[in-house]
């Protein structure tokens, strides 16, 4: 996604246009149309949200940015199972870097743990309550990175946050 990119390059006028440019393909899209089980428009609903909080977090208004996120992520809950899913990423590694930025430590543990449920052993829930527990000196720290460790071990990728 473009505008998240933007966003995160600090490129707000373009990231706020991929934003416009997402709200007018969603307002065209016939709602019959379906991309794997999901309609389209539910799915160009994420993207928006998840743009409209990236363009609000690099604004500063980390509370705003986190109802966007939480509500992409009640929009994600509510998509019809398939494989691979039909949106291409968990949302919640996004609100829960975001909740972590913003010192909701205890939320963002709790979205890190919901995700965990659903996808045990994901590396990037497992990075979250890392540096969650290392911003609280929480001895968890040493579990969670041991952990991380071993589901990490392949990647050819260096995780700083669960968001990528």
């Amino acid at each position: 996604m473009r505008g998240v990119a933007w966003a995160n390059l600090g490129e707000i006028s373009k990231a706020k246009k991929e934003l416009e440019d997402l709200r007018e393909l969603r307002q065209t899209l016939p709602k019959s149309y379906t991309i794997g089980r999901a309609s389209a428009t539910r799915l160009l609903g994420i993207a928006e949200l998840l743009v409209s909080a990236d363009v609000k977090r690099a604004s500063g208004d980390l509370d705003e940015a986190i109802d966007l996120l939480a509500r992409a992520t009640r929009i994600e809950d509510s998509l019809p199972y398939n494989e691979p899913p039909d949106w291409y990423f968990p949302t919640r590694h996004v609100l829960g870097a975001t909740l972590t930025e913003a010192g909701y430590f205890d939320e963002a543990e709790a979205v890190y743990w919901q995700d965990l449920r659903k996808a045990p052993d994901n590396g990037y829930s497992i990075k979250g309550l890392l540096n969650i527990a290392e911003a609280r000196s929480d001895p968890r720290s040493a579990e969670y990175k041991s952990k991380f460790d071993v589901v990490w071990k392949s990647a050819d990728v260096r995780l700083g946050s669960s968001r990528f």
